[in-house]
């Protein structure tokens, strides 16, 4: 064997370790990118998991899960994908928020009703109207003269919706 094919088996040697060296450190970036994601949400439930997914139609099946059988009585988890980017996600969170309203329910919807997209607004419009007696209170407290504007409307239309 000569030197020159000595120094290229060398090279390609070296070029193997630092390719499996760095799909090594994409693949870890990744799993920890998903782990920071939402911290809150993984833990050794199995809807935990499933919720933190980086797949939104794996946390819109989380939601309903949660929502129908499988946590009654756990709000915490329909609350935090309340706050979830993808309004689908918001959507099943709604749909499944039905029999766990109450006070601090009602509070958060009514907070960022104002940042809902249309659709999971009118929803979550028939969810507040639906739990009439927890809505009027929460909403008399928040309709003042210095609210921020983009609320104000989107609790105005509120009241218009549930004939309040």
């Amino acid at each position: 064997m000569t030197a020159l094919a000595g120094v290229v088996l060398l090279l390609v040697a070296v070029q193997v370790v630092f390719l499996v060296s760095f799909a090594e450190l994409v693949r870890g970036r990744r799993e920890r990118e998903t782990l920071g994601r939402a911290p809150a949400l993984r833990g050794a439930r199995p809807l935990d998991d499933l919720a933190a997914s980086r797949a939104w139609w794996h946390r819109v099946e989380a939601a309903r899960a949660a929502g129908d059988v499988a946590r009654l009585g756990d709000p915490g988890l329909l609350r935090t994908l309340l706050d979830d980017p993808h309004p689908a996600v918001q959507s099943a969170a709604t749909s499944g928020l039905a029999p766990l309203v109450d006070p601090t329910t009602v509070g958060q919807l009514l907070d960022r009703l104002a940042e809902r997209p249309m659709a999971v607004r009118l929803q979550q419009f028939a969810l507040l109207k639906a739990s009439l007696p927890l809505t009027e209170p929460a909403l008399l407290q928040r309709l003042v003269a210095d609210a921020p504007p983009r609320r104000l409307k989107s609790w105005i239309t509120l009241a218009e919706a549930i004939g309040s």
